[in-house]
């Protein structure tokens, strides 16, 4: 079907399966009409509310779509938002004036469909190393997709709501903050940046999509295994622009077909600020960044990375201090592979563990040397066939200088870390964490230089794999 008339046009589309109705305003061009994309939310448009049924589609089931790290975010330059840093808030603003409420919405959200080897459509969800850099205070961020709206079509504010009570990034003023964000893909192929506390700028670089069905690759988990530690006698610490790749398949469960890896990796003692990439063997160094460093700072972040040369991942740190050194931990936990392996969804951000209030078990501090079980599958959204869930885990108000460690329940904690802070830090990292037969994971909180320690844990899910 076509219009003969190119112009801007109102549209009731019903998804007589769900029942779900939508009213979206788009423009059409003459010979041509729109793509409906029935499981994104406002079925792909950008300007909808919902008509009748609940609301935005749950999130598709998908498989991940491995890309190069692509910078498609970076406020500095006005890259993918144009008017400056982010500032306080989700976009939304009470004014009645328009040319205000737009500037606000476009500081705010991103498009990242039909980028950097992302589908216009069929995208359920993108994976991005979100950083912050130079916030003006304390704070946080929020990652969630633009959502479908609510109430009158022709209100700018109708998309607008409560946010979740969930973060994805924690700062101090002034600090560079990386963490990857695995996050659905909202109304209009948008993400939305919701600041709490400060106006920081933004970078984004894409690690990859997951796209609806088994068109793609599958997750499978390993036993998490240390597969590379350069403090080891074999090895040496990296000064700046030195490269070591680090063999992957072959190791620890991992098949020579797997596509690519989830790993940690850990910056230890750095004795200068500087950045460190991780991408394919045998490929040209990036512009992004997956860990950024601070001075004799023990740092992690969470990375999926698409395996280059011989199943080979390449580890090149920049450091800005004259004879600068830096030595990098790699720790496993799983890969993804075009032969078989569970399917992703995604979610909106839940709290499922906050040792502060109760959420989760009991509200009391991890001490020095405990660890708890959590249940995950079968808890809020999470379906009971969940075999391992996307959470990014924070640690809050530490009276020490310690780490932390999440495996499947039933076991010794394995010798791999997933955070690690210093005392009075506020410090979060993704974490893709493989559950046992029970659907069951634990938290293992070591402070070794601090006997009488303590520290507060919170975990958001942001999506779960499952073969069903």
């Amino acid at each position: 079907m076509s219009v003969a008339w190119p112009g801007r046009y109102t549209l009731y589309i019903s998804d007589d399966q769900s029942g779900e109705k939508v009213q979206a305003i788009t423009d059409i061009e003459r010979g041509s009409v729109p793509t409906i994309d029935l499981n994104a939310p406002c079925f792909g448009f950008k300007e909808c509310v919902t008509v009748t049924g609940d609301g935005s589609p749950p999130a598709p089931s998908g498989t991940f779509q491995p890309l190069s790290p692509t910078r498609i975010l970076d406020t500095r330059s006005g890259l993918g938002i144009p008017n400056g840093p982010v500032r306080p808030g989700d976009g939304s603003i009470d004014t009645s004036n328009d040319d205000f409420r737009a500037e606000e919405e476009l500081n705010h959200e991103l498009v990242v469909t039909g980028r950097a080897g992302v589908p216009d459509h069929g995208v359920a969800a993108v994976l991005l190393n979100v950083t912050a850099v130079d916030p003006t205070s304390d704070g946080f961020v929020t990652v969630g997709p633009r959502p479908q709206g609510q109430g009158d079509v022709f209100n700018d504010q109708n998309s607008f709501g409560e946010w979740p009570d969930a973060s994805n990034l924690n700062f101090s003023e002034g600090q560079t903050v990386p963490n990857l964000v695995l996050v659905r893909v909202g109304a209009g192929g948008r993400i939305r940046f919701h600041v709490h506390g400060a106006t920081t700028h933004l970078i984004a670089d894409l690690a990859g999509y997951f796209t609806y069905g088994n068109d793609g690759a599958g997750f499978s988990s390993v036993a998490p295994t240390r597969l590379f530690d350069s403090r080891q006698p074999s090895e040496s610490s990296f000064v700046s622009n030195a490269r070591t790749d680090v063999q992957i398949t072959g190791r620890a469960g991992i098949p020579t077909n797997a596509t690519s890896v989830v790993v940690n990796v850990t910056a230890v003692n750095p004795t200068s600020a500087g950045f460190v990439t991780i991408f394919p063997a045998g490929s040209t160094v990036p512009n992004a960044s997956n860990l950024n460093l601070r001075p004799s700072e023990n740092r992690p972040n969470l990375a999926v990375v698409r395996l280059g040369q011989s199943g080979s991942i390449s580890l090149q740190p920049y450091l800005y201090g004259p004879d600068a050194t830096v030595d990098l931990i790699v720790d496993v936990f799983g890969y993804f592979s075009d032969d078989g392996g569970a399917l992703t969804s995604t979610t909106e951000p839940f709290r499922i563990v906050d040792t502060r209030s109760g959420v989760g078990g009991s509200e009391v501090p991890f001490g020095v040397g405990e660890s708890r079980s959590f249940a995950a599958a079968g808890n809020g959204r999470i379906p009971s066939s969940a075999t391992a869930v996307w959470a990014n885990v924070t640690v809050v108000e530490p009276t020490g200088d310690g780490f932390l460690t999440v495996y499947p329940s039933g076991g010794n904690a394995p010798n791999v870390s997933n955070v690690n802070w210093r005392s009075g830090d506020i410090n979060p990292n993704m974490a893709l964490i493989p559950l046992n037969s029970e659907g069951e994971f634990s938290i293992a909180v070591e402070m070794p230089w601090d006997e009488h320690a303590s520290a507060h844990v919170i975990v958001d899910v942001l999506g779960w794999v499952s073969t069903s």
